[in-house]
């Protein structure tokens, strides 16, 4: 009994020996794999409004052979997606808003459970362009438009101050409407689309843009601007906001001189008036100005720079109106100023009035302006 009891335990203890050897030698099946697991390391992308190339790293655990991430686009200002072994590359458009935008993409693997990567990017970049004026002077200044993308295309200009107070203009965005609006109208009378006419005068320009600027009013201030533009016939899109800088054109020098005024009643409602110059040896202007004007100073009082801009702008708007119909600033100095000693006799009504007298002249052939201090008499009638 002892023998037969022995014989079964160790029976039973090979077998179990033989099970166990069993389990530490099994190998998987040949139809048995490991699920990939898709890992991105980042999930949230903060881009300026100027946007640009991004690149997001990404990793597989698992990978299957010959198998790589997809990538859905849900914007259309997210392209240009590139996928590498360890990269996901893409291009975030510029903002054409003013306001933030937010996208997503979504990366999917064979087998593994999908990610997204969450873009928000900040608004509309303001200042597209670096404005800068250079050779500031009373007859002349130059100014340079250099865009942030230089191969944008945009409209560079200038424009008096004075335009916003006489129009009403008073947004950026009235104002380009404005201006786009006279385009069209020049482009309807010459038979052109819009596209035509501001390629043939040179409106439109890319990249770096250089103008200089003669005949402005010496002591007025304008604004030189720009914006981005896209053009396809009569199309056109606004791509950037109205950009500008203030330009203060410097009055000119304003020499002392000396003049010896006369004036004297010839009638009743006439008065003759004689000059002669005592420092000053070239023309010079007689302005009559009644005491109703804005730039009329009573005796005793100093001139204010009102009067004096006033005084000089007039005489100014005068030469240039001559010079439209293709004569020079010389002619006009030659034909309607005075040298030496002039006397004239006036009609005029009853009141109180100022005579101005100053020096004029022009530099290097522009047109021709103020040069002394004015020198003033008053009489009534």
């Amino acid at each position: 009994m002892r023998l037969i009891n022995y014989c079964c335990a160790a029976f039973l203890l090979s077998l179990s020996a033989m099970l166990y050897g069993c389990e530490l030698t099994e190998t998987p099946s040949s139809g048995d794999s490991l699920t990939p697991e898709l890992h991105i390391t980042t999930t949230k992308l903060t881009v300026g409004g100027e946007g640009g190339g991004y690149v997001v790293d990404y990793s597989v655990k698992h990978r299957i052979d010959g198998v790589m991430p997809e990538v859905e686009l849900l914007s259309d200002w997210v392209d240009n997606v590139e996928v590498t072994a360890t990269q996901i590359c893409f291009r975030v458009l510029p903002n054409n808003l003013r306001e933030e935008r937010t996208t997503r993409l979504k990366v999917t693997y064979e087998g593994a459970d999908s990610h997204s990567i969450y873009i928000t990017q900040g608004e509309m970049v303001l200042n597209q362009f670096a404005i800068a004026t250079t050779e500031l002077t009373p007859d002349k200044f130059t100014v340079a438009w250099t865009p942030s993308d230089q191969t944008m295309l945009y409209i560079p200009n200038i424009i008096s101050v004075d335009y916003f107070t006489m129009s009403g203009v008073d947004t950026e965005e009235q104002f380009i409407a404005e201006e786009i609006k006279y385009f069209f109208n020049v482009a309807q009378g010459a038979n052109l689309t819009l596209e035509e006419l501001l390629t043939r005068v040179d409106k439109v320009v890319s990249g770096e843009f250089t103008s200089t600027y003669m005949g402005l009013m010496p002591g007025s201030r304008y604004l030189a601007y720009a914006y981005g533009i896209s053009l396809d016939g009569d199309e056109y899109e606004i791509t950037t906001p109205l950009h500008y800088e203030l330009i203060a054109i410097p009055m000119q020098e304003l020499l002392p001189a000396q003049f010896n005024i006369r004036t004297t009643a010839t009638g009743m409602s006439s008065i003759r008036i004689d000059v002669e110059p005592v420092t000053w040896n070239s023309h010079y202007v007689i302005q009559v100005i009644p005491s109703t004007s804005m730039y009329y100073v009573p005796a005793g009082e100093q001139l204010p720079m009102l009067s004096i801009k006033g005084m000089h702008n007039t005489f100014f708007n005068q030469v240039k109106s001559y010079m439209s119909g293709g004569n020079t600033s010389q002619q006009y100095l030659d034909k309607f100023c005075r040298r030496g000693v002039s006397g004239d006799t006036l009609q005029l009504e009853k009141g109180e009035y100022m005579v101005a007298v100053f020096g004029v002249g022009a530099v290097e052939g522009g047109v021709a302006m103020m040069r002394t201090m004015p020198q003033v008499s008053h009489f009534t009638i």
